[in-house]
C-alpha cells in the first residue's frame, strides 16, 4: 500500500504554521495516555483541543476527526479485547494479548505519522480508523471538491 492512500497532499501554503503546529499537537496529544495512570487522557486532551480549535480552519477540524476517531476506535478494540478475556474467564488473555500489543504499537506509531502528516500540511488517515466523526467540511478542504 503507498503512502498516497493515508496521505492527501497540501500545498504548505495551503495552511498557517499555527494551524499544522496545532494539529500537530493534536495528533501527539492522544499519546498522553502513555505516560500517565489516568484512564483516557489522551482522548480527553485530543477532545478538548479539537473542541477550542475546530471553528478557527478546516486543517485543525480534520485532523482533530482523524485523530479522534483513531482513538475512539482504538477504546472500542481494547474494550472488546477485555470482555472477550472476562467472557472466556481470563483464558482468552492468551488469545488477545498478541493483538492488543500490536494495537498499541500501531496507535503509537500512527500518531507520529498523523503529527508528521500534520506538520507537512497534509492529512493523515488512520488504518483501522471507525469514522465516529466525519464533517462534509473538513472532506471539502482536502478534496478541493
Amino acid at each position: 500500500m503507498d503512502q498516497d492512500s493515508y496521505q492527501d497532499s497540501l500545498e504548505p501554503s495551503d495552511t498557517t504554521q499555527d494551524e499544522r503546529t496545532c494539529a500537530t499537537f493534536i495528533h501527539l496529544a492522544g499519546l498522553a495516555s502513555f505516560f500517565t495512570t489516568v484512564p483516557l487522557v489522551g482522548f480527553t486532551i485530543t477532545l478538548i483541543m479539537w473542541l477550542l480549535k475546530k471553528d478557527e480552519s478546516a486543517f485543525i477540524d480534520a485532523h482533530g476527526r482523524a485523530a479522534l476517531n483513531y482513538q475512539l476506535s482504538a477504546i472500542v478494540y481494547f474494550a472488546l479485547c477485555l470482555l472477550f478475556v472476562l467472557l472466556t474467564l481470563g483464558l482468552g488473555i492468551v488469545i488477545v494479548a498478541l493483538p492488543a500489543i500490536a494495537l498499541l504499537v500501531l496507535q503509537i506509531v500512527c500518531s507520529i505519522l498523523g503529527a508528521m502528516a500534520a506538520n507537512k500540511g497534509r492529512l493523515y488517515r488512520y488504518p483501522l480508523a471507525i469514522p465516529f466523526f466525519t464533517s462534509v467540511r473538513s472532506t471539502e478542504f482536502f478534496t478541493g471538491r
